[in-house]
């Protein structure tokens, strides 16, 4: 890629659009080809980065009720305050 090339992508890439432009690109819908790619980034995003619970427990995450949630935060509570 020559150097004028790249001042000229540049150039448009940090170009500020005025309100009239940016609503007239997002009345333009995407293309077939636009969405399938949005899609594939996701799946692999999801691929990529999943949930911590899935990662660990491999499947459904455990349901747990609030009471179960509150004994965590007071047993996190009591690790972070205690005296040292």
């Amino acid at each position: 890629m020559t150097d004028d090339r790249r001042a000229r992508i540049e150039a448009d890439a940090n170009r500020v659009l005025s309100p009239e432009e940016f609503e007239a690109a997002l009345a333009v819908p995407p293309t077939p080809e636009e969405e399938a790619q949005r899609l594939e980034l996701i799946r692999w995003f999801v691929r990529r980065y999943p949930r911590r619970s899935r990662r660990l427990c491999g499947g459904e995450p455990p349901r747990q009720g609030p009471a179960a949630r509150l004994a965590y935060a007071r047993r996190a509570a009591a690790r972070i305050w205690r005296p040292r």
